[in-house]
């Protein structure tokens, strides 16, 4: 699995995508990995996300405290518990519960 390295894509590809994952989710919020910032975090795994309703966009930090530094985590994993967390409030739930705190039967479920 590879994930891809901070800046490696352009901020409009973000943008589209979570708009795109937007108008597809069940929540009517799309999120999108844009970098892996694991190395930030105290122990475990950190991710900033971008998160959309295909109107507006903003970004959230996923942290999973329980995980290995080194443990391989699909980013498509990651952008559904966040989409996920938003079926209670929409993109204005998600930004209210950031940062988003995950445990790993939060990305097998």
């Amino acid at each position: 699995m590879v994930e891809h390295y901070p800046d490696e894509l352009p901020l409009d590809f973000y943008l589209e995508r979570a708009a795109d994952r937007a108008r597809a989710s069940a929540s009517g919020v799309g999120a999108v990995v844009e970098r892996d910032v694991s190395q930030t975090a105290p122990r475990g795994r950190r991710w900033d996300v971008l998160v959309s309703d295909a109107n507006r966009h903003d970004h959230v930090q996923v942290e999973a405290p329980d995980l290995g530094p080194n443990e391989a985590v699909p980013p498509e994993a990651v952008a559904e518990v966040v989409e996920r967390e938003a079926q209670d409030g929409g993109l204005e739930g998600v930004l209210a519960r950031a940062p988003i705190v995950i445990s790993r039967a939060d990305l097998s479920a």
